[in-house]
């Protein structure tokens, strides 16, 4: 019973120690909780205002633009990432109405009058909130300002996870973990007031431990029932226990004594912190190294002595360690207590306890600050070495002179190379020259007795370029060991010169040599020192006969002793490298046509001429060529339309006697399209030719016969009265009768219908007699054809009643009826540099609104005398419809020379007296600048009536208008008449340009017309460019612009638009 009873004793005394020691892990652990819930929230706010305080420029966007849905769930999901346990958030001015449209719109009662409490300072940022449902949430609030002067407050709610898990795993067998509000006005039996508790710092709340009454009762219950039966066996159990236990206890107090000897001796700082980062322990070595003592170091976060600039990425590291990570040689600075900043190696491992959980961490930290600083002054040391070794931007390398290791290398070394410093310092310096290793031990050797200071050699880059380097080279010794100084120079481009200067003149002496113009250079006294082979040839002299002689003779055996300055200037030229034509002699005084041109050339400090030399005698022969072909029709060899009306023009323009009289005869071939349709027109061409000499063997005593048309052919029959003319044509009539065409199997009698007109010089226009002419020969055919008629003043008339004469009064009917219409078509610059014109045409429609094209009204018009009247409704039309653009066209275009618009002239406007007065009155009427328009005229037109085609364009062109000469090179001998027409465009007749691309005739006309238009300092314009080959062509020639279909089909004038 005794025994019994002391048993029973012995129970209830381990009851009560049990219950003591786990009161005073209740108390332990409401503290930790406490501090582990305001370190959470702590650190949750810290981590808010980073985030307001780096994203201020988002805040700013949120709340300066409108929120849609996506923006909104993106912007979210955005501070999600930051806050995974945010449950929402809004900014709010500092009276809790939202700054945005989002779902967060509007608080609670209780939260906005916590958010006004806030703004007004008497509320504090973290805010702990408990639900119903035994969940708790935290409000944190962070003022925040925008870049743009807005502000406001930022208000995040966060579910409290990590409260919740503390509540539910960290309890003590018999207690309980609660949060209660802090209420100082509580009950006394309330269980708060009886419970162990802990302030959570800062959210006004406090955590209770309760103790569960009951627990006492049944344990001791137990106790009783069981005590006897056990009493011995527990009696011995305890015994064995308890020596165990005192065997362990003995046994851990020598370990901890061995720890705390360590703790006392060590120079490094031993600590541990717990899971929370808060120091736990340290040993002395914290005064001397951090300037703390133990007593103020325990307890305090480590994160406090991180500075600053560290403290986002050292709460990252120590997160990492209390996740399990080791530390192993972690370098970080801390703030000591007198201000120092020192410099620590950690070595750490986490503390894991039985259920695997990091409880905390434990480590030692050495003081590395003075070996960091000297860190720091050999590292300013070498940066000091690295910038004398780098400001200078030559190459250099250093070298161990015993094995040709790199052992430095400056940036600009690694821009030549190709290579990275640190590849440099990693090769031998035989990659770089790529000796073989006994040719580099020689060079190094030599260069380390002193024998060599400088070489060239040649170098290769990471690329496989090649380099010419020279070498400045010098030994130096360092600590026993000799080191070889290179400064090295890239002479690559110096030796590529070189090489090129060597070759070059190898080069020009070969040139010399085989070029197939001559080459002549002489002295300022004009004295030949060089004549090679091509010279040779062109002027019959060996280069021995010609060196040292005068280069006069050459070209005038007067000149054969003048000074070099006298033979320049006599001879036009001037040292500026343009050509020149003049005429050569050869040795045997036969003359030379050549082009040369002379530039100046300073050699040795003295002037010397070199003359290039080119005979042109075979483009004077081709040249000759295609004036005869721009003269001639191809297929009969007579007088070409326009070149019979240009010396139809040159005569009747002077009057050599007083009762001179001529007689302009016009043929026309009756039926001639019978032999085309039935035997083709080669048949035709040949009918045409046999029609050719007949006509010119009859008629041989005058020159100017010419084929003005498909079958028609005209003659001036000078100084010839009308009677005679009858005569001489009458009877080539009958000869043509008389002939009989043959074609392989078939024959045709072959008549002609002639018209005869009389004039006498100067007193008629070259339209006029054409006219006249023409209409004789109509009247011929109209009164049965195969005759002759002589033109009378009433043949007009009667014409006008047949053939193509009834559109002369549809053109009148259309003038009143406004059935003219104006179109434009583009005239684009050829070099794309893009300047753009447009020519003015026009487009007459019938009763019916048929298009009638310009081919069959215009000829009628000039014929009749029409062509002023519509010329003044084309001006008129145009400068009515299209001023406001004119004007507006030339405040952006100022300049001269850069029109718009083009409009043609036919010859008979030319001809109006009054026509200028006209135009002048239109410009002014209208208030068109003048600059805007150019004038186009035909080039027969223009010869036609040169007086008064000068005087036009002199007097418009005063004004500020541009001038065109159109259709040019149908009449190539016109070129003389360029330099008395003032023009500024001159446009090469589309019959060329149409087949250049194919035919080699029309592309030499057309490289011929442009040439001579840019030599008169004129702008050349293409017609009939149809299509990318001919303007690929116009593109080569360098012909300025084109017009075509090729280039832009014409548009109505109201469709136009600058």
């Amino acid at each position: 019973m005794a025994a019994a009873l002391i048993l029973l004793a012995l129970g209830v005394r381990e009851y009560q120690n049990f219950h003591t020691f786990h009161r005073q892990l209740a108390e332990t652990q409401v503290t930790d909780g406490a501090r582990e819930i305001a370190l959470r929230l702590r650190e949750i706010h810290t981590s808010v205002a980073l985030f307001v305080l780096q994203e201020t420029q988002l805040l700013s966007d949120l709340v300066d633009d409108p929120l849609s849905d996506e923006q909104y769930n993106h912007t979210r999901q955005r501070i999600k990432l930051h806050f995974p346990d945010t449950e929402g958030f809004m900014l709010a001015d500092h009276e809790g109405v939202s700054l945005l449209d989002d779902p967060l719109a509007t608080l609670d009662d209780q939260r906005l009058f916590d958010l006004k409490q806030f703004a007004q300072g008497r509320q504090q940022a973290t805010i702990l909130r408990r639900f119903s449902n035994n969940s708790y949430q935290y409000d944190i609030m962070v003022p925040w300002s925008g870049k743009k002067g807005n502000r406001g407050i930022f208000f995040v709610a966060f579910r409290c996870k990590a409260i919740c898990r503390l509540l539910a795993t960290h309890h003590v067998y018999g207690h309980t973990l609660k949060l209660y509000p802090l209420n100082p006005d509580d009950p006394v039996d309330s269980p708060k007031q009886k419970a162990i508790t802990a302030e959570v710092p800062s959210v006004g709340w406090i955590l209770a431990n309760s103790f569960t009454p009951s627990l006492f009762s049944n344990k001791f219950a137990e106790i009783s029932l069981v005590g006897i039966s056990i009493l011995l066996g527990f009696f011995a159990l305890s015994l064995i226990l308890y020596r165990k236990a005192r065997k362990e206890e003995s046994e851990k107090e020598v370990t901890e004594q061995r720890y705390r000897d360590l703790l006392e001796t060590s120079e490094d700082l031993i600590w541990s912190i717990d899971n929370k980062g808060y120091i736990t322990q340290i040993n002395d070595a914290a005064w001397p190294i951090l300037g703390y003592s133990q007593e103020e170091l325990v307890g305090r976060p480590l994160v406090d002595m991180i500075p600053d600039d560290e403290l986002k990425t050292q709460f990252k590291a120590i997160r990492e360690l209390l996740k399990g990570t080791p530390w192993n040689n972690h370098i970080t600075r801390l703030n000591s207590g007198d201000g120092r900043e020192v410099h620590l190696r950690f070595n750490a491992l986490p503390v894991i306890d039985e259920n695997g959980s990091c409880i905390g961490a434990t480590g030692t930290a050495s003081n590395i600050t003075e070996q960091v600083r000297a860190m720091e002054v050999l590292s300013e040391k070498e940066s000091r070495y690295r910038q004398m070794f780098e400001v200078n931007q030559a190459i250099k390398l250093i070298l161990d002179a015993k094995n040709g290791r790199i052992i430095e290398a400056n940036s600009a070394a690694a821009r030549l190379y190709g290579h990275s410093i640190i590849d440099l310092k990693k090769m031998n310096y035989s990659k770089l020259n790529h000796q073989p290793a006994s040719q580099l031990r020689k060079q190094l050797n030599a260069i380390s007795q002193g024998n060599i200071s400088s070489y060239q050699e040649i170098h290769t880059s990471a690329s496989g370029t090649m380099h010419d380097v020279e070498i400045q080279v010098s030994p130096t010794g360092t600590n026993g060991n000799t080191l070889l100084y290179l400064i090295i120079t890239d002479v690559t481009e110096r030796e590529k010169s070189l090489r090129a200067l060597r070759d070059n003149e190898q080069k020009l002496q070969g040139i010399i040599e085989a070029a197939a113009e001559g080459i002549i250079m002489f002295n300022t006294a004009g004295i030949v020192q060089l004549f090679n082979p091509a010279a040779e040839m062109m002027f019959g002299y060996l280069e021995e006969d010609i060196v040292g002689s005068n280069i006069g003779q050459l070209f005038s055996q007067k000149q054969a002793h003048a000074s070099s300055t006298n033979i320049l200037d006599t001879l036009g030229l001037s040292p500026d490298g343009n050509a020149r034509e003049l005429v050569g002699v050869r040795k045997d005084d036969s003359n030379l046509p050549v082009r040369l041109s002379i530039s100046r050339l300073e050699l040795d400090d003295q002037t010397h001429y070199v003359t290039l030399i080119q005979d042109i005698s075979e483009s004077h022969q081709a040249h000759e060529r295609l004036t005869y072909l721009a003269q001639h029709d191809v297929l009969t060899g007579l007088l070409n339309r326009a070149e019979f009306e240009r010396r139809l023009a040159v005569l009747i323009s002077v009057k050599k006697a007083p009762k001179e009289h001529h007689v302009l005869c016009f043929m026309d071939v009756d039926q001639f399209k019978l032999v085309n349709d039935t035997c083709g027109h080669k048949a035709g061409d040949e009918l045409l030719q046999q029609l050719a000499i007949i006509t010119k063997s009859q008629l041989k005593e005058f020159e100017l016969i010419g084929r003005v048309g498909g079958d028609e052919f005209g003659v001036l029959l000078s100084n010839c009265s009308m009677e005679r003319a009858e005569t001489i044509c009458s009877n080539l009539l009958q000869t043509i009768r008389n002939f009989l065409f043959t074609w392989e199997d078939r024959s045709f009698d072959v008549a002609v219908s002639i018209g005869l007109s009389g004039f006498s010089p100067m007193e008629e226009s070259t339209s006029s007699i054409l006219s006249t002419a023409d209409v004789a020969c109509h009247m011929a055919k109209e009164l049965g054809r195969n005759r002759l008629h002589i033109y009378h003043s009433g043949d007009a008339e009667l014409i006008r009643h047949h053939g193509d004469m009834h559109l002369v009064a549809d053109i009148n009917q259309a003038l009143n009826e406004g059935r003219f219409h104006l179109y434009l078509q583009p005239i684009v610059s050829v070099g794309d540099n893009g300047k753009r014109h447009y020519e003015v045409l026009v487009r007459m429609f019938g009763e019916a609104g048929e298009l009638i094209i310009p081919d069959n009204f215009i000829p009628a018009a000039e014929r009749y005398i029409l062509m002023p009247a519509i010329d003044r409704w084309i001006i008129n039309e145009l400068f009515s419809t299209q001023g406001e653009n004119l004007r507006y066209w030339a405040k952006l275009h100022p300049e001269k020379g850069h029109f718009l618009f083009a409009i043609n002239l036919s010859g008979t406007s030319l001809t109006d007296e009054g026509f200028l007065n006209y135009l002048e009155r239109l410009f002014k009427d209208w208030d068109i600048p003048h600059h805007t328009i150019c004038f186009e005229i035909t080039e027969t037109a223009a010869v036609a009536n040169l007086d008064r085609a000068q005087h036009l364009i002199e007097r418009l062109k005063s004004l500020g208008c541009s001038f065109a000469l159109d259709d040019f090179g149908t009449g190539l001998s016109s070129y003389t008449y360029l330099k008395d027409l003032p023009v500024d465009y001159l446009k090469i007749d589309g019959s060329f340009v149409r087949n250049m691309a194919k035919d080699p005739v029309d592309y030499a006309m057309v490289e011929s017309i442009n040439q001579i238009g840019h030599i008169l300092g004129l702008k050349t314009i293409a017609e009939w460019a149809e299509d990318e080959a001919t303007l690929l062509q116009l593109r080569v020639l360098n012909v300025d612009y084109a017009q075509g279909y090729g280039v832009g089909e014409p548009r109505p004038l109201n469709e136009f638009k600058l």
